[in-house]
């Protein structure tokens, strides 16, 4: 059935093709927008979903563990990077000409 009516639409004119394409573009945005409308309203008129109130200290836990990790590693890498400045800055001074 759907084989036939693509066949039939392959037969019409561009114009026609076109003008179907984007009507069902369309149609299909409106259905997101109305389910996404929807579900925003109720969700902000429950006051959040219970998802989201459960499980938001478990996400902050997995979130610091996170930023933890990372700000570690910055200031590894911090480290590193002004050991190398340094090093490279007494070459310079030393006058050490293997420094290019």
């Amino acid at each position: 059935m759907l084989e036939r009516k693509i066949n039939e639409l392959r037969a019409r004119p561009k114009e026609h093709r076109v003008a179907v394409a984007a009507g069902i573009a369309i149609g299909a945005g409106a259905l997101l927008f109305v389910l996404w409308a929807f579900f925003f309203t109720t969700q902000v008129l429950n006051g959040g979903s219970d998802t989201t109130r459960t499980h938001s200290g478990e996400f902050q836990n997995s979130f610091g563990e996170l930023y933890g990790d990372v700000e570690y590693r910055f200031k590894e890498l911090r480290a590193n990077i002004e050991e190398s400045l340094g090093e490279l800055q007494s070459d310079v001074e030393e006058g050490d000409s293997s420094v290019e």
